[in-house]
């Protein structure tokens, strides 16, 4: 009973006695001492960095109702739309009912919600996804009409990729491109190749143009440029960025001008957290802690979380391995995980001639485990 490698769940009484109440839907993750920390710090500008499963989103929740709850103007932001409706549903399990001070969205939610109250948008629809191809595919093919570049054979990935971090980083031109450090690009780029890259860009804007659309990245560089022109008439007393690491450069300037200006040691200041592992990036390559440093012009309270209490060690070791084998893991900022001593059966590889035959053999796989009622259907998840 009281061996911790076999613990799964913690939480405070209060918690369990709101579970048993009917007053909160589910039983919450019970901080750790070093995340209690984090939740009440009053330093103006917070640089959270922790490891998979080290709890940061936990500490974002708590520090979002906690600040709420002293009448403060709350804005808890992140990239992914899931995550920030599975971050609103665990605040509503918490505490029933956001109040109106608490808002959580994500950056481009916000960035919409600019906008139109400024009346910035104009008719133009937004490309995302995969639509984003029939954009570029032709630019490329026209660029390549008139020019000879041995960078106009790759993948049309690297250029989708390349156009978002040219837009993420607000360059403006062909020369300020040439000269800047491509950090956590994959491909290294010299000037011929950037020239040719460029017309390619240059060729993907006048289509989206003449198209009348825009894509997400120029929606950030608008409501930017409106926020430098006019300031938020009200702005938030404290931004909590969760998976900061998905967010660019330019999208962290948006967010640095919703919040009442950060100053040390004055009760009335803003203040900011982010909570971030550079490891865990899934559409942003271009994060840089020091660079998130020199953008606020301010030295941050940095936190380290090592632990990792989401995942049994068979786990996390097979993750490591992976992680191995990426060239940008052990850059700055990277968080060598400290591993639970909670043990499970390691993960399996399957490997499957097509589509067909991985749906097949996870079917049979859970109608086996499910077949002597030890497992229900509602047990398994399928993340894809």
């Amino acid at each position: 009973m009281f061996d911790e490698s076999q613990l799964i769940y913690s939480t405070s009484v209060e918690n369990f006695e709101g579970y048993c109440g009917g007053r909160i839907k589910e039983l919450m993750l019970d901080l750790q001492p070093q995340q209690k920390q984090c939740v009440e710090m009053k330093e103006p500008f917070i640089l959270v960095k922790g490891t998979a499963g080290s709890g940061k989103s936990s500490i974002g929740i708590y520090r979002a109702i906690r600040l709420a709850k002293q009448g403060r103007r709350v804005l808890f932001v992140m990239y992914n739309t899931n995550l920030a409706a599975s971050m609103e549903a665990l605040v509503k399990a918490l505490i029933i009912d956001i109040p109106i001070n608490l808002r959580i969205m994500t950056f481009y939610q916000y960035v919409d919600k600019i906008l139109r109250k400024r009346v910035m948008r104009s008719s133009r629809s937004v490309v995302e996804g995969t639509e984003l191809r029939n954009f570029i595919r032709p630019a490329l093919g026209k660029v390549k009409k008139y020019k000879k570049s041995s960078v106009l054979e790759w993948d049309e990935q690297f250029f989708e990729d390349e156009i978002q971090y040219i837009k993420g980083r607000g360059i403006k031109d062909l020369e300020e491109y040439k000269k800047i450090a491509r950090s956590g690009r994959r491909k290294a780029l010299q000037e011929g190749p950037r020239e040719a890259v460029w017309e390619v860009y240059c060729a993907y804007q006048s289509l989206l143009k003449g198209a009348t659309r825009e894509d997400w990245a120029d929606l950030a560089l608008l409501a930017l440029q409106t926020l430098q022109d006019r300031p938020l008439d009200e702005s938030y007393d404290d931004v909590i960025i969760d998976e900061a690491q998905d967010l660019t450069l330019v999208a962290r300037e948006v967010i640095q001008h919703l919040v009442v200006p950060l100053q040390d040691k004055v009760p009335t200041s803003g203040s900011m957290m982010v909570l971030a592992d550079t490891a865990q990036s899934l559409y942003s390559r271009s994060f840089s802690w020091s660079q998130l440093s020199n953008q606020m012009k301010m030295k941050p309270r940095s936190v380290n979380l090592k632990k990792n209490y989401r995942n049994t060690r068979q786990i996390a070791e097979a993750a490591i391995q992976l992680l191995a084998l990426i060239e940008s893991t052990y850059e700055e900022g990277y968080i060598d995980p400290e591993l639970t001593t909670r043990y499970g059966p390691p993960p399996m590889v399957i490997t499957a001639m097509n589509t067909a035959g991985m749906f097949s053999w996870m079917s049979e796989r859970i109608r086996d485990l499910t077949s002597d009622k030890t497992f229900h259907f509602s047990d398994f998840a399928v993340l894809c």
